[in-house]
Formats: structure tokens, C-alpha cells, sequence
């Protein structure tokens, strides 16, 4: 099976572009391989190359992800509540994901908003 850019609603100029910046952050890189790779997604072979990882993955999964390791940065420096905060934000946007169906809402919006639905409380435990 021939994966294209464009399968994925995703223009082969903003591939290449996103693959760029995300090539200056190694960790954002190595999640992107490592959920493409990921039996979620079940491709035959492995995903080693990042714009073709990015392309399969969307635009909007690619975000959700950008976020995710953003907020997983953001609470390594905290204390356990804050780490306590973030496995409830984190738990309850994969539940969100998984369940949007039910309400007609995108998988990957669902996601992202769940995992932010907290983040005022973070900021205030992190004070």
C-alpha cells in the first residue's frame, strides 16, 4: 500500500514543512515515530521516515501530540499534585477520544480539549 500526503488531507508542502520544525525538537520527532509505529495504527511495515509518519498521523493528531509533550514537559518540574493533575488530564482526554464518537465530535478535538480542560488548575498548584 502506497501511503500518500494526500490520502491524508494533509498538502505535501505542509508535510514538509511540519517535519522541519518538528525535526528541531528530538523528543516531539521520537513520539511521532513511536505513535505511527504503534499497533493503533497496525501498518505492515515501519514508519522510519518523519514526513510520512506526520502524513499518516494528520494534522490534527500531530497536534494533539505537539500538546501532549508540551504539557508532559511542563509537569516534569512539578511536585505530585501537579504530576496528579496531568495523569487525570491525560486519562480523561484518551477516555474523550476514545468515546467522541457517541457525541459526533472528532476524535482528535475531543482529545485536545479534555486534555486541557484543566490546565487553569495546573497553573495554580504550580504556584
Amino acid at each position: 500500500m502506497q501511503l500518500a500526503a494526500a490520502e491524508f488531507d494533509c498538502h505535501p508542502r505542509i508535510v514538509a514543512r511540519l517535519s522541519s520544525v518538528i525535526e528541531t525538537d528530538p523528543a516531539l520527532a521520537a513520539e511521532v515515530l513511536f505513535l505511527a509505529n504503534s499497533p493503533l495504527f497496525g501498518f505492515p511495515s515501519k514508519m522510519e521516515v518523519l514526513p510520512r509518519a506526520i502524513a499518516v498521523l494528520g494534522l490534527d493528531r500531530i497536534q494533539a501530540l505537539a500538546m501532549t509533550v508540551a504539557m508532559r514537559a511542563f509537569v516534569s518540574v512539578g511536585g505530585p499534585l501537579v504530576r496528579q493533575c496531568w495523569r487525570h488530564s491525560a486519562a480523561s482526554a484518551v477516555i474523550a477520544e476514545r468515546i467522541s464518537s457517541v457525541f459526533g465530535v472528532p476524535g482528535d478535538q475531543a482529545y485536545s480539549a479534555v486534555l486541557l480542560h484543566d490546565i487553569g488548575r495546573l497553573g495554580l498548584v504550580q504556584c
